[in-house]
């Protein structure tokens, strides 16, 4: 017969199973989006887009929300409301810049410094380096290049006259080794910042339930038609891109041209439009739709 400390333990260790199994069929990211402040304000986006994006993507915004809070020593609710007015403003004066609408551009996006200086927010010494690369990608990249090449044409050049080379051999060496050197210079750059810069993470829409007939899309395939063959393989490429992606606002097309060619017109070349034409309207027939197909 069981003791009553026996009838004891087993029964809280029936209550922690049944409170650990209740635990994990909780959906903890809606019930957290369902009592965060922050999200209710967010989700008053004056360009109606915060709501339609995906879980990371709302996740994101309440991270700089919380960045910002902390660097200007303001609450996250303070943080949210002036993001915002801001885009609230921005609509108001009827911009023509839809995005400056929405709230993302004030968190993410090039009107981050407005947002910052309104706040009062103070960059970290740490994360200014990594600013100043973003605002000038294209002269850092090729500056960095361009004197890693240098320096490694040097390099070389250096070790052959210390080598004993004349004046010719070193000219030769660094003639020689320049394109070498350039290539070493592209991959050491983009090897450095490949580990400095991590991967900038892309807001986007929540598409899991389908495209809204507001965010119709075309997925268009870029081709050459070269001949007959290629007509028909692009056909049943772009039968299988809609047999996979069944959408009723989602559409594809091909974007094609002649291969190179001495002439304007081949012959030949209205032949292979009339079949690539021919087999988009089977194609439409086939799978018949409320849209244009």
């Amino acid at each position: 017969m069981a003791s009553p400390t026996d009838l004891s333990t087993g029964t809280t260790t029936a209550n922690s199973i049944a409170g650990l199994r209740m635990i994990a069929g909780v959906d903890w990211k809606s019930f957290f989006e369902s009592v965060s402040w922050v999200e209710k304000l967010l989700r008053g986006d004056p360009a109606g887009v915060y709501p339609r994006t995906d879980y990371d993507t709302r996740d994101r915004y309440r991270h700089e929300v919380e960045d910002l809070a902390k660097g200007a020593r303001r609450s996250e609710e303070e943080v949210t409301r002036e993001a915002i007015r801001l885009a609230q403003e921005a609509r108001s004066s009827n911009t023509d810049l839809p995005r400056t609408h929405h709230v993302g551009f004030y968190l993410l996006d090039d009107a981050r410094p407005e947002l910052e200086r309104n706040l009062g927010y103070r960059v970290s010494w740490r994360s200014r380096p990594r600013r100043w690369l973003l605002r000038h990608p294209t002269p850092l990249y090729l500056c960095t290049i361009a004197l890693l090449a240098l320096l490694f044409m040097i390099a070389l050049a250096g070790y052959a006259r210390y080598s004993g080379g004349s004046a010719l051999v070193v000219v030769a060496t660094g003639v020689l080794l320049a394109l070498p050197s350039l290539m070493a210079a592209v991959n050491l750059t983009n090897w450095l910042l490949t580990h400095w810069l991590p991967p900038r993470f892309l807001p986007k829409l929540d598409f899991e339930s389908g495209l809204p007939s507001d965010c119709r899309t075309v997925v268009v395939v870029p081709a050459l038609l070269s001949d007959t063959g290629d007509v028909d393989s692009l056909l049943q490429q772009l039968e299988l891109h809609h047999l996979g992606n069944q959408d009723p606002h989602l559409y594809f097309a091909l974007l094609t041209d002649f291969a190179d060619a001495p002439h304007k017109h081949m012959p030949g070349d209205e032949e292979l439009v009339e079949r690539a034409r021919a087999g988009i309207q089977e194609l439409n027939r086939k799978y018949p739709t409320d849209s244009a197909g």
